[in-house]
C-alpha cells in the first residue's frame, strides 16, 4: 500500500512540474505589442521606417517581411536584429521607395537567443503581428504631408517638463504656416496617451 501511494504521488508530481513548466514558457512567449509608422500617408516614391515593441520577455529579436499584393509576393526586409529590450521601440527603415498600391507588413519576435516555439519554412519564431498598408499616389497637391523626423526642442526630457516641438522635416503640399498634436507612445504600459487638446 506504502509503495503504491509513493508511485501515485510520483506520477502526481511529475505530471504537475510538467504542467508547471508548459504553463510558464507559455506565459513568457514574447508577443508584438506596437508597430508604429514613421509617417503618413504614405504616398508612391516614399521610404518608410517601422516600430516594434514587445512585452512578455525582456531580451527580444524582431525580424521583419514585406508582401506586395500587385506581386503576390513575400519577402524579407529586415533579418534578425541583435537582441534588444522588449519595451523600448526598435526602430527599421525600409530604404526602398514603396511603389502605391496594398502591402502586409509581417513582424515576427522571438527570446534573445533561443529556438521559436513556432516554425514555418521561413524558419522558427516564438508570435508574429501582420499590419496592412497603403501607398497612395500622390494626387492631392493641397494636402500636407510630412516624410520626415520631428524637431523636438531636446532629445530627454524629465516627468512633468513641457515638451517642445519645432516643426517636422520635409514637409510637402500645402504651405504653412502648420499647427500640430502630440500623442506618445507609453511603452511600459504599451498604451497611447493622447493629445485631446487643439492644434497648436
Amino acid at each position: 500500500m506504502g509503495n503504491t501511494l509513493k508511485k501515485i504521488f510520483i506520477a502526481l508530481a511529475s505530471i504537475f512540474l510538467v504542467f508547471s513548466v508548459q504553463t510558464y514558457a507559455a506565459e513568457n512567449i514574447p508577443k508584438i505589442n506596437f508597430v508604429g509608422i514613421d509617417h503618413s500617408p504614405l504616398i508612391e516614391g516614399d521610404k518608410e521606417s517601422f516600430l516594434f515593441t514587445s512585452k512578455g520577455y525582456d531580451k527580444v529579436q524582431y525580424r521583419a517581411f514585406l508582401y506586395t499584393e500587385s506581386k503576390n509576393e513575400w519577402k524579407q526586409i529586415m533579418p534578425w536584429t541583435n537582441a534588444v529590450d522588449s519595451s523600448i521601440p526598435y526602430k527599421f527603415s525600409y530604404d526602398t521607395p514603396f511603389e502605391s498600391g496594398k502591402y502586409k507588413l509581417s513582424v515576427w519576435v522571438k527570446r534573445s537567443g533561443a529556438k521559436g516555439i513556432n516554425s514555418n519554412k521561413n524558419g522558427d519564431y516564438d508570435s508574429y503581428y501582420v499590419a496592412e498598408l497603403n501607398c497612395v499616389k500622390e494626387t492631392e497637391a493641397d494636402r500636407v504631408r510630412a516624410d520626415g523626423d520631428m524637431i523636438p526642442e531636446k532629445d530627454t526630457y524629465k516627468v512633468g517638463e513641457k515638451v517642445v516641438v519645432n516643426g517636422v522635416d520635409n514637409l510637402r503640399g500645402r504651405k504653412g504656416p502648420y499647427t500640430f498634436r502630440l500623442h506618445i507612445f507609453d511603452a511600459n504600459e504599451g498604451k497611447w496617451i493622447m493629445d485631446k487638446d487643439t492644434y497648436r
